[in-house]
């Protein structure tokens, strides 16, 4: 028994237990993709991030941003649908996480973060409210199957 035991621990830590994932814009987007009504996508660089955290030290290393097509979009320039951060460590992404928190009082009001956010290991995916709980959670049903792992933690 003590060998058969011994066997399984070491294939485990060999070939690992989880799924192994590439994480970029480009996978995150063709997972993301895979919601019917997913529309246009902006993949954001260190020019063009709006934050200017892109590639910062303890910030996200990509950020992409794509609109919906049960929203109307407003403006050209701003997509309603959501987006997705990803991160070097798990430890980068609960500090983005945190931070993020602090925008979901409703006294902040149009200043207030106005998503749903789910936190995975190296991943933030943030899904606006034009959208219902059920329209997010298709989002985070498709990204939680891309990843091999549910949310860790939700707003």
């Amino acid at each position: 028994m003590k060998k058969i035991i011994l066997a399984l621990c070491l294939t485990m830590f060999l070939f690992g237990c989880g799924k192994t994932v590439e994480i970029s814009s480009e996978s995150l987007t063709e997972a993301a993709g895979t919601v019917e009504t997913f529309g246009q996508v902006r993949v954001y660089d260190e020019a063009t991030d709006p934050n200017t955290l892109l590639g910062r030290p303890n910030q996200y290393l990509g950020k992409l941003e794509f609109s919906d097509t049960r929203v109307e979009q407003i403006t050209p320039n701003d997509y309603l649908g959501g987006d997705i951060e990803y991160f070097a460590t798990s430890e980068d992404t609960e500090a983005r996480f945190e931070y993020l928190l602090k925008f979901t009082d409703a006294s902040l009001g149009a200043f207030g973060l106005n998503q749903y956010v789910y936190k995975y290991d190296t991943v933030i995916l943030r899904i606006d409210y034009e959208l219902t709980q059920a329209e997010a959670e298709e989002y985070r049903d498709v990204m939680s199957e891309y990843l091999g792992e549910e949310p860790q933690q939700s707003y």
